[in-house]
């Protein structure tokens, strides 16, 4: 986002593009088509501007009634003077802002004692704000596993072990307490052999919901100001989805397990699990993001690791667990 502000705040004179549509105030519309059709264009016409002996843009003449002005008439009788200028020192952002407001297609350059400088088009700004767009996804997708898109580009190995390496502590050590916990829960899996077979697929479940809420969330956070409402509001909003995802998904594994496997209570334990825990996964998906931006720390950075690692522990100690009780007390 830092290098987004830096294009947006740069002036546009480096952009600013030579004109050959210029028209003479002086001439008639007959003298200015003879010079204009002596020239060639490689770029669309969009506006005639006016400049009269000293190279001061004194006036803009829509193509439309330039084509359709008598040919006695001069330019100066005909052009419209009250339009938009801007200045060299202008920035991108100021130009976009032009654009979008007064649906331009084009705005005149001029100095600061008003000499015609050339133009810039709205396809520049176009072509500026899509690639601000894709740099950012970039980095939001690099964010969500815990590294940022300027740490992939330094070639120094220590520096990319340094930064990578303690988010990958948090997928370690969720690994080694997931272990511990199916090894704790060694009896019941070893009664119910299928589901062991199901285990991946609830964890996937879990993740991906938890992965979803979590980017939504922390893309919908804006300002500095954290609300308690906002919380509440965006958990209960994530508890009606996660339940309805979790209802189907449930409903179709269950389903599935009742089918290949047999015995109604193995796959109810499976369903319901996949119900409580995509629903824990994707609330807590959903508040990390806000609670550490009111700790003040980047939740586009820090949520991705923590949030898979908690999604799989607390998947894990649900499923287990919820089975151990439901299959063999």
């Amino acid at each position: 986002m830092k290098k987004s502000r830096e294009i947006f705040g740069s002036s546009i004179e480096g952009h600013v593009k030579s004109v050959e549509t210029v028209l003479r105030a002086d001439s008639t519309i007959q003298e200015a088509l003879e010079t204009i059709r002596k020239k060639s264009y490689e770029e669309r016409i969009r506006y005639f501007y006016v400049i009269n002996d000293k190279n001061k843009l004194v006036g803009m003449l829509p193509t439309r009634k330039f084509l359709l002005t008598p040919s006695t008439t001069r330019v100066k009788d005909v052009m419209e003077t009250n339009f938009i200028r801007i200045n060299p020192a202008a920035t991108i952002e100021h130009v976009m802002k032009l654009f979008v407001t007064h649906q331009l297609l084009a705005l005149p350059v001029v100095d600061f004692h008003g000499v015609f400088r050339g133009m810039i088009d709205a396809q520049f700004c176009i072509e500026e704000a899509m690639d601000t767009a894709s740099e950012n996804a970039q980095q939001d997708i690099f964010q969500l596993v815990g590294i940022s898109l300027e740490q992939t580009r330094k070639r120094s190995t220590w520096i990319g072990f340094r930064n990578r390496m303690p988010w990958l502590i948090f997928n370690l050590f969720g690994g080694l307490v997931c272990a511990i916990i199916i090894d704790y829960f060694e009896s019941v899996l070893s009664a119910f052999l299928v589901l062991a077979f199901f285990i991946p697929l609830v964890l996937g479940l879990s993740e991906s919901v938890s992965m979803q809420a979590m980017s939504l969330s922390a893309h919908s956070i804006q300002g500095d100001k954290f609300l308690f409402k906002r919380l509440f509001s965006k958990s209960l909003h994530e508890i009606k989805i996660s339940m309805m995802l979790s209802l189907v998904c449930g409903v179709f594994v269950g389903l599935s397990a009742l089918l290949f496997y047999s015995g109604y209570r193995a796959a109810f334990c499976i369903g319901i699990s996949i119900l409580i825990s995509v629903v824990a996964s994707a609330l807590f998906g959903a508040t990390f993001p806000i609670i550490l931006h009111w700790l003040r720390l980047d939740p586009k950075v820090a949520s991705g690791p923590i949030v898979l690692m908690a999604a799989d522990i607390l998947t894990s100690l649900v499923y287990l667990s919820l089975s151990t009780w439901l299959l063999l007390n």
